[in-house]
């Protein structure tokens, strides 16, 4: 499993569209997506670090919606997008955070 990592800024005002666009990316995904993550940090200028998981052979599959995905993301962000890709060494699931989060 890889974990794609991203890191930039977004203006207060974009972060609705930021949102917007990840889950619009994250509906183009099916097979071998393992989840996404969006951290927010606040500031002047909100800081946000995006975590992709994918299967190997998924990223490989699907390398043209990712690239796609990254444009439109950098496309509401501020400064240039910092992206890393990792190595998942281990992932230990916990409960469903999405379910959670999405409340009631």
């Amino acid at each position: 499993m890889q974990a794609v990592v991203q890191t930039f800024h977004v203006d207060r005002r974009h972060m609705d569209e930021l949102v917007a666009a990840l889950d619009e990316a994250a509906e183009r995904f099916s097979l071998g997506f393992g989840g996404l993550i969006c951290l927010e940090r606040d500031g002047l200028r909100q800081e946000v670090t995006v975590i992709v998981m994918w299967e190997d052979v998924a990223m490989e599959a699907f390398a043209r919606e990712v690239a796609e995905a990254h444009r439109h993301i950098a496309a509401t962000t501020d400064l240039g997008v910092l992206s890393r890709t990792h190595q998942v060494r281990r992932y230990v699931p916990g409960v469903d955070l999405g379910a959670l989060l999405a409340g009631p």
